[in-house]
């Protein structure tokens, strides 16, 4: 059962995705996009989480099956961080601000020197490096676009709540043990429940959420608006 703990969260959070998804049209090129791109980083870096925070059967109790997983997975969480404030608002885009691609595309290559930078050469927790990369590329972007706090932050909050909702479910009725069983930071210091759940994936999923809810709009110079038509993709 443990093996398809997050498979399990997964299909919960699919019919969230799914509605978001064909309801609203102008959402859909960023929520396959962002989520497809952000899945195919997660399998790569899974290697470096998996050393030293968590270390969870693979599905199927097939080695190498983590991809499987991963890329559902963060496709679907990912998708609902960047569409849930638009999308619960009603907000379309209309262009007012220069683009930014390039630096958008300098944050994120940042992100990715920096946690490596973190993790294997300074040796911080791989969940700590990320968290702490990612928020620095928020705050970067609150500076130079003090319009995508608000967005930024309900997103975060939103998903966030959204997503540990369905751990709650998972974790605390059918897989009580898990996290005692696979979470490496499990008898350290940093060993603290939040209904179950170690309050490393809360600071996780609200540290990614600040970023990928708001980079698209950073790039392309859009600013949120309840006013213009949908775009067709």
């Amino acid at each position: 059962m443990d093996n398809f703990g997050y498979l399990s969260i997964a299909l919960l959070l699919l019919p969230i995705w799914l509605y978001i998804y064909l309801k609203a049209r102008w959402l859909r090129l960023r929520m396959r996009n962002l989520g497809i791109y952000l899945a195919i980083l997660a399998i790569l870096f899974e290697p470096l989480f998996i050393a030293d925070y968590w270390n969870p059967p693979p599905l199927f109790g097939i080695e190498g099956f983590y991809a499987v997983e991963d890329f559902i997975f963060v496709v679907i969480s990912t998708g609902i961080a960047i569409s849930i404030f638009n999308f619960t608002f009603s907000i379309k885009y209309v262009k007012h601000y220069p683009r930014r691609k390039k630096l958008s595309v300098a944050l994120s290559l940042g992100i990715i020197l920096a946690f490596l930078t973190l993790n294997q050469f300074l040796e911080v927790n791989s969940i700590f490096a990320f968290c702490y990369s990612v928020l620095v590329a928020s705050l970067i972007i609150y500076l130079l676009r003090p319009d995508l706090i608000l967005p930024s932050l309900f997103s975060a909050i939103a998903s966030m709540l959204i997503i540990i909702s369905m751990y709650f479910i998972i974790f605390n009725i059918f897989l009580t043990s898990y996290w005692e069983s696979y979470w490496r930071l499990a008898g350290t210091s940093y060993e603290y429940y939040l209904f179950n759940i170690p309050w490393t994936e809360y600071l996780y999923y609200f540290s990614i959420a600040t970023y990928i809810s708001i980079l698209y709009d950073f790039a392309s110079g859009t600013a949120k608006s309840r006013e213009v038509k949908k775009s067709k993709n």
